[in-house]
């Protein structure tokens, strides 16, 4: 009885994943009293909701913030880590935006980054985290758009000052014809850097 079908009237929860072939018949009381056709078909496919992933595997760590330690900001390491769960949903059409600190990182648009591609720096730590968008996803009224979710986790990426071995004393001999003499070797300047969990193996 209405010139609209509505939103509602199609399209539920269960049927996601169905197509629809959708018609409209028109009849006038009076002067067409056998319905006909108005003209055209239209095609619904009802896409499940974008489900953007984790960056890492949220059953043996579920904590939205996970924190990673590099002792160099070219450490060669790919994120999402392994068992973190994948992108699903909607079309299938994804477009990936990785955000540093909250600004997007430049020309970086895959499902993965590595963290060579950062740009990251000596004593510094950052946030990372990663945005999904499905560039043709179409609504059930047949508009089309972008829907962007963030994928699940904020990576805390802490990458340690540069490691320095420092520099110690300049001794004289210790040793003088037949009898030996003790003397301490002492610290020019103090290891620094890296994680702090210095051993010394003297050679």
């Amino acid at each position: 009885p209405y010139t609209t079908l509505f939103r509602s009237t199609v399209g539920k929860a269960n049927d996601r994943g169905a197509e629809y072939y959708i018609t409209r018949w028109v009849a006038d009381s009076e002067c067409q009293e056998e319905p006909i056709q108005s003209g055209n078909v239209v095609h619904y496919t009802v896409y499940d909701i974008l489900k953007a992933g984790s960056l890492w595997n949220t059953k043996t760590n579920p904590k939205a913030d996970s924190t990673i330690t590099l002792c160099n900001p070219q450490t060669n390491l790919t994120v999402p880590f392994a068992g973190a769960t994948a992108v699903t949903g909607a079309t299938g059409n994804y477009e990936y935006h990785w955000y540093l600190d909250g600004k997007l990182v430049a020309d970086q648009t895959g499902a993965t980054v590595n963290i060579t591609n950062l740009g990251l720096s000596f004593g510094k730590t950052y946030k990372l985290t990663r945005e999904v968008c499905d560039t043709q996803i179409m609504s059930i009224i047949g508009k089309s758009g972008n829907e962007c979710k963030t994928t699940t986790g904020t990576l805390t990426i802490k990458v340690n000052s540069e490691f320095s071995a420092g520099a110690i004393t300049v001794g004289d001999s210790i040793l003088y014809g037949e009898e030996s003499y003790t003397k301490t070797i002492a610290n020019k300047t103090l290891p620094s850097g890296g994680s702090g969990k210095f051993n010394f193996p003297w050679m």
